[in-house]
């Protein structure tokens, strides 16, 4: 089956006529995607909005606060309740809680990361670098993301901020995480997906899916790194992912496969995978701003499968725009 034009150009045309309606920050999320998909320089409009209204202002924030770490309060911990992630989010919870200096470090590192991707260490140089300084003064945070703990419980932030952490040029134990990871999807606590919790297996295929994304310094180019392993993984597991996971995961795993360019060298997965999410995939037009908001992941890691192009365009220089 061939990707869907149809999909691709109703999500962008549905997303494009209410850009201004939805929240600062899905629209952000989705036009820096769209701009990746398609290229389209009216997008850099929207993008210079988020970065001036919405991105530098957290950014000045995350700075000043880790500036005053000393003083940071333990996040409270939310009761037990059921339903999917819930408890997987409270673990994560705890975590934090015995460690409440690495969500701000996960924070900071994902706005200086896309501040570099899209120009803007040029435009702010000294707050860029101010952001740097901090990063590099707390960087006894990096080696507790190699533990199996963390990993466990929080390996889709973990997986962003070691690979953001490389691309900043702040430090590199890319190669340490891998070798965890690889060691725990093999022949550790996920080698057996079949055993799992529905929450646990969620975790596993969004881990494997966040690595390769943000390897790959969020679609900017195809990773370095083989990562053979983690699509035989998909690839054997994919009866039960394609039976179990959600749809947006299923975009995910989907997407993989393009940014590694494995849609030959893994046909048939990568072919069940995009037959299913293609007869499944629906998105209302005519539907709430509600439901638009809710349905924007999904509706951005779509466009970019669907986008006719086999690569991603290169992100932005906002530095001008925004000055």
């Amino acid at each position: 089956m061939t990707l869907s034009n149809s999909h691709y150009q109703k999500i962008l045309n549905t997303y494009t006529k209410n850009a201004t309606l939805i929240s600062p920050e899905k629209e952000f999320h989705f036009f820096l995607r769209a701009y990746k998909a398609s290229g389209n320089s009216r997008y850099r409009e929207v993008l210079s909005r988020g970065i001036k209204e919405n991105k530098l202002p957290r950014l000045k924030k995350e700075i000043v606060a880790i500036a005053n770490s000393s003083s940071l309060k333990k996040p409270e911990i939310s009761p037990k309740r059921p339903g999917i992630n819930n408890e997987r989010n409270r673990r994560r919870q705890l975590l934090y809680s015995k460690y409440p200096l690495l969500p701000l470090f996960h924070d900071l590192t994902n706005s200086l990361f896309f501040f570099q991707k899209l120009g803007l260490d040029q435009a702010f140089p000294e707050l860029f670098n101010q952001g740097i300084a901090h990063l590099k003064n707390h960087l006894s945070i990096a080696p507790l993301l190699l533990t199996e703990e963390t990993f466990l419980i929080d390996s889709s932030y973990g997986a962003n901020t070691l690979f953001h952490l490389r691309f900043l040029g702040v430090v590199d134990v890319t190669k340490e995480y891998l070798v965890l990871a690889k060691k725990t999807f093999v022949e550790g606590f996920y080698a057996t997906p079949e055993i799992l919790s529905d929450e646990d297996l969620y975790s596993a295929f969004y881990t494997l899916t966040h690595i390769v994304i943000a390897a790959s310094d969020f679609y900017r180019q195809t990773p370095p790194e083989n990562f053979s392993w983690i699509f035989e993984y998909l690839e054997k597991h994919r009866s039960l992912a394609l039976e179990k996971l959600s749809l947006d995961i299923q975009f995910e795993i989907a997407l993989c496969f393009k940014i590694m360019n494995f849609q030959d060298r893994f046909s048939i997965a990568y072919q069940e995978y995009l037959t299913h999410i293609q007869t499944v995939f629906f998105l209302d037009t005519q539907a709430p701003l509600e439901y638009l908001e809710k349905k924007e992941h999904t509706a951005s890691i779509a466009l970019l499968l669907f986008s006719p192009s086999s690569t991603f365009f290169l992100d932005p220089d906002l530095s001008k725009e925004i000055l």
